[in-house]
């Protein structure tokens, strides 16, 4: 009997695993990626989703939706570095550390809303009471951190 190629199936504990190639090894051995489901078609769909984000050179479904949002800033900041001048890469770190960080660094990706955003922004203006132009920089420099964590993480 020829196999299918799904490598697809139930383990001792009831659960469904579907095995696929993620890379392949210096020696051009095969790496498998493993994704697990309650049903055969869910096991079989995150497998398939996987292969399509490998396909196109995307994160993987599922994959650091736990990422808290101060790594992101790190990420955005060190993504900048080559296409901005040192004194705005400077003056990016300083607002990150000082204000992002310690307001929304501890959130994970996954749980940011625009709510969140606004009450923000006015405990900036209202509790640090830093000036509306500073404020708008900041909710400016957010969002671009933001538009980059959401291509990260499309599920956010």
């Amino acid at each position: 009997m020829s196999k299918k190629g799904e490598n697809i199936y139930r383990r001792k504990d009831g659960r469904w695993e579907a095995r696929y190639i993620k890379g392949y090894s210096p020696e051009g051995r095969a790496r498998y990626g493993y994704c697990y489901g309650r049903t055969y078609y869910e096991a079989k769909n995150k497998a398939g989703q996987a292969r399509a984000a490998l396909l196109h050179h995307q994160p993987l479904p599922g994959r650091d939706r736990k990422k808290r949002f101060a790594v992101c800033c790190d990420e955005w900041l060190q993504l900048k570095r080559n296409s901005i001048r040192e004194s705005t890469y400077v003056k990016y770190g300083t607002i990150i550390e000082k204000h992002i960080k310690p307001g929304l660094g501890g959130c994970f990706t996954d749980t940011l809303s625009e709510l969140l955003v606004e009450q923000f922004g006015y405990d900036l203006l209202h509790k640090e009471k830093l000036a509306p132009k500073t404020v708008r920089d900041i909710l400016s420099l957010l969002r671009s951190i933001l538009t980059y964590t959401e291509r990260q993480f499309p599920s956010m």
